[in-house]
């Protein structure tokens, strides 16, 4: 869809017209960004602020979250034995 949304941006404009573009701003799609180096070569891409913030908490927010484990046990039991850990947590 959206490479099909970039490339009828392209073909809507007039002869020439791409020839006088400096700079694109996209979004974050291999789509937008394939479709303009087509039209546009040489001209530099810039990605828009909302699709960064959004990728960054994506990919280093959300990887830290999966990897922050609670330093507060919640799970708490007596140890049942001695290979039982020396305060109780159970937390998996």
């Amino acid at each position: 869809m959206r490479e099909k949304t970039a490339q009828a941006f392209f073909e809507q404009l007039q002869e020439g017209a791409s020839e006088q573009i400096q700079t694109v701003a996209i979004d974050m799609t291999t789509a937008c960004e394939i479709e303009s180096q087509a039209h546009c070569p040489s001209d530099e891409i810039v990605y828009d602020v909302f699709h960064v913030v959004a990728n960054y908490r994506r990919q280093v927010i959300g990887e830290r979250s999966v990897s922050i484990r609670p330093t507060t046990c919640t799970t708490k039991r007596p140890p049942a034995s001695s290979s039982s850990p020396a305060d109780g947590c159970y937390c998996e």
